[in-house]
């Protein structure tokens, strides 16, 4: 996976929670319901040294009103990875090899299903240790929600001096038109930047990770 260098500045320890979709079937009155959950699989990954520490939670409802419980299940999980060269895992433990990325994955059978929760990790080349990825995407718009195609999308840092990556809506891994994608994105404080001819340029700061959709509204140059 391509990634932008000037990414592998942070050193910071940043959490990633991916979440799966539980499913219950409820056909019963609610005085006699009965719910089966497919647990949630949650992993969260802090810097320890030059790797990861990375734990495995299982969540599951002990009713249909109670809040989740977590039980710490790193060490029964199959724990994976996409490319070990960049990174090895072993019992949760991420280590890196060479540049890249790679993606680490937690594996759990839970009766007759199969959960799994994946974190995306970045080695840079400047001889640090794995650091946690995200993926930034998000969509442009004008003002009537109409998707705007081949607008410039630009990520430059916190102060938006140091331009990291430029992409194009609809044109960036066979995104729908106006969409756009930056990846892989360390957690701290970015500018996006959208432009088009015809458009005026808007900007949006944004802190990753941030799982809250991004839209950027382009309003039309007067004529």
């Amino acid at each position: 996976m391509e990634y932008f260098p000037l990414l592998f500045r942070s050193r910071r320890a940043f959490p990633l929670v991916v979440t799966i979709v539980m499913a219950a079937c409820n056909v019963h009155p609610p005085t006699s319901a009965k719910t089966t959950s497919i647990p949630v699989l949650n992993v969260s990954c802090k810097g320890q040294d030059d790797a990861l520490d990375c734990r495995a939670l299982k969540q599951v409802a002990a009713s249909a009103i109670d809040s989740r419980e977590s039980v710490d299940v790193t060490d029964a999980v199959v724990w994976t990875t996409s490319d070990a060269s960049t990174a090895a895992v072993l019992r949760g433990h991420v280590w890196s090899n060479e540049p890249g990325s790679a993606t680490i994955t937690a594996t759990l059978r839970a009766g007759n299903e199969t959960v799994t929760a994946s974190v995306l990790v970045v080695v840079g080349d400047d001889g640090g240790g794995p650091q946690v990825a995200y993926d930034l995407s998000g969509v442009v718009r004008d003002v009537s929600n109409t998707a705007i195609p081949n607008a410039e999308l630009t990520l430059s840092d916190g102060q938006g001096g140091n331009r990291i990556a430029v992409v194009v809506t609809g044109q960036n891994g066979g995104l729908s038109e106006g969409t756009f994608r930056f990846a892989p994105v360390l957690s701290g404080t970015y500018r996006v930047q959208a432009t088009k001819s015809g458009y005026r340029p808007v900007e949006r700061v944004v802190n990753v990770p941030d799982t809250s959709p991004l839209t950027l509204v382009m309003l039309s140059e007067p004529r």
